[in-house]
C-alpha cells in the first residue's frame, strides 16, 4: 500500500472488476488486525509543530496512576519524512493529534478512530471528536480504571515504515478477510453464469461492488416477457473498520436505468467463528430464491389496471412509508410530482406505477443514507396488495 492510501481521504471509485481485486488483495496484504490491553497504551497528544516538529504530551498508565503530570514529548518531521510521510500524511497528523504507541511501535491514526477510543473508555459524546489533551488524558484515565482488551485494526505502506490505526473494537470483533468480496462475486459468477461489474467504490472504511448477472436478464426476458428488460445484480460490501458488516444484498434494475431497488439482505456481523462456506450456504438458502420473485409478480401487476393513478400513488406512498423517509414537505412535494407526469388519456396498469417508483432512487444520490432506504422502500411497492389499496377509491380491475 502506498502512502497516498494510507490517508483518511483515501478513496477509489471504478467499474473494471481486475482492478477491484487489485485494490481489495491490496488493503488485505496492508492490513493487521492484533489484540491489545488499553491499559497499554500510550497516547501522545499533539499539541503542535516548531519549526523542526510535533510537540507532544505523553499519558500513560504509570503517569496516570501517580497523577504526575504528562511529559513533553518531541517528534521530528525529518524522522516521519524519512518513513515515507508525505505533506498530506503530516496534514492528517496535526489534524488528528493523536499518535499511539503499543509496545515499541508508534502508530499514527486516523480521525474516525474517536468513536472506538470513546466505546472502549465507556463514553459517548460529540466531544469525543475534538482532539485536545484533555480529552486523551481522560481516555488514559479511562484505560486504566476500567482496562479491557481491544484489537487492533491498522495499516501500513509496503515497506512498513508507517502504521496508522483505522478502527479498535472490542475482544469480540471478528476479521473478515476482504478478499472475501472477491470469492463471494466469484461465486455469483459460477451459480448465475457470470457476472458484470457496474460499480465499485473502495475507502478505508467500506469496501462495496455492484454486479449484474446478464445471463440471468436474458432469462429473465425470455421467460416473462416483460415490457421492461430487468437486470438482477447483488451488492456485496464489507467493513473491517466497524462501519458494516459483510453483506450481500439482491438488486435489480431496468436496462434502461441505473437506479438499483434492493430486496432482503444476508448480513454477517464480526463476531464468533467464520466460515465461507457457511456464508454461501446462506446465500443459497434465503438470496437466489428472490430473483424469481420479482419478474413474477411484475408479470402479475400488468393483468392490472389502474383507472386511478393518481390516488393509487398516493396509496403506494403512504404504504411504503416514503413521507417517514422523506419527511412530510419533501414527500408530498415529491408525489406531486409524479401526478403531474400522469397523461390523463392514458390507460395505467399497477405495472407501470411500480416502474416509475423503481426509478425514484435515482433522485437521491447525494445521500447515500437515503438512496439506500429508497432502494429497499421501492422494492416493496410491487409487493403490495393493490385490491386493498384500492378500497378508499374507484376499485381497480383485473385484466382478462
Amino acid at each position: 500500500m502506498d502512502t497516498s492510501m494510507l490517508l483518511d481521504s483515501w478513496e477509489k471509485v471504478g467499474s473494471n472488476y481486475d482492478d477491484f481485486a487489485r485494490i481489495i488483495a491490496d488493503i488485505d496484504a496492508s492490513t493487521r488486525v492484533f489484540p491489545a490491553d488499553t491499559s497499554g497504551l500510550t497516547l501522545y497528544a499533539v499539541t503542535g509543530t516548531d519549526e523542526s516538529g510535533f510537540k507532544m504530551l505523553e499519558y500513560d498508565a504509570a503517569q496516570t496512576v501517580s497523577r504526575n503530570l504528562p511529559k513533553p514529548f518531541h517528534l521530528n518531521e525529518s524522522t516521519i519524512i524519512d518513513k515515507g510521510a508525505t505533506e498530506d500524511f503530516l496534514g492528517e497528523i496535526k489534524r488528528s493529534r493523536l499518535i499511539i504507541k503499543i509496545g515499541e511501535a508508534i502508530f499514527y491514526t486516523s480521525r474516525s478512530l474517536s468513536r472506538d477510543l470513546g466505546a472502549r473508555a465507556s463514553v459517548s459524546g460529540s466531544g469525543l471528536n475534538s482532539p485536545s489533551p484533555e480529552r486523551n488524558a481522560f481516555f488514559m484515565h479511562r484505560y486504566v480504571a476500567d482496562p479491557c482488551k481491544a484489537n487492533i485494526v491498522m495499516r501500513k505502506n509496503k515497506e512498513g515504515t508507517l502504521r496508522k490505526i483505522f478502527a479498535m473494537p472490542s475482544a469480540g470483533y471478528r476479521h473478515i478477510p476482504q478478499v472475501t468480496l472477491l470469492e463471494l462475486a466469484e461465486y455469483f459468477g459460477e451459480e448465475m453464469g457470470g457476472i458484470d461489474t457496474q460499480l465499485y467504490n473502495v475507502n478505508h472504511f467500506i469496501s462495496q461492488i455492484w454486479i449484474d448477472f446478464p445471463k440471468q436478464a436474458e432469462d429473465v426476458s425470455r421467460v416473462y416477457k416483460l415490457p421492461d428488460v430487468m437486470i438482477p445484480g447483488v451488492l456485496l460490501e464489507t467493513s473491517d473498520t466497524g462501519d458494516c458488516a459483510l453483506k450481500v444484498i439482491p438488486t435489480w434494475r431496468r436496462s434502461s436505468k441505473h437506479t438499483y431497488v434492493r430486496a432482503n439482505e444476508y448480513k454477517r456481523e464480526h463476531k464468533g467463528s467464520f466460515v465461507l462456506e457457511d456464508v454461501k450456504n446462506k446465500i443459497k438458502e434465503s438470496i437466489f430464491s428472490i430473483y424469481t420473485k420479482l419478474p413474477a409478480r411484475l408479470c402479475e401487476l400488468l393483468s392490472i389496471d389502474v383507472p386511478n393513478p393518481g390516488e393509487m400513488l398516493e396509496s403506494i406512498f403512504d404504504s411504503i412509508g416514503m413521507e417517514a423517509l422523506l419527511k412530510k414537505t419533501r414527500a408530498d412535494s415529491l408525489l406531486t410530482q409524479l401526478k403531474e407526469e400522469i397523461d390523463t388519456t392514458a390507460n395505467y396498469t399497477a405495472y407501470d406505477l411500480v416502474m416509475r417508483l423503481m426509478d425514484l432512487p435515482a433522485l437521491f444520490e447525494s445521500d447515500k443514507w437515503l438512496r439506500e432506504q429508497v432502494e429497499a422502500a421501492a422494492y416493496k411497492a410491487p409487493f403490495l396488495d393493490f385490491g386493498k389499496l384500492s378500497k378508499k377509491f374507484a376499485p381497480i380491475t383485473l385484466t382478462a
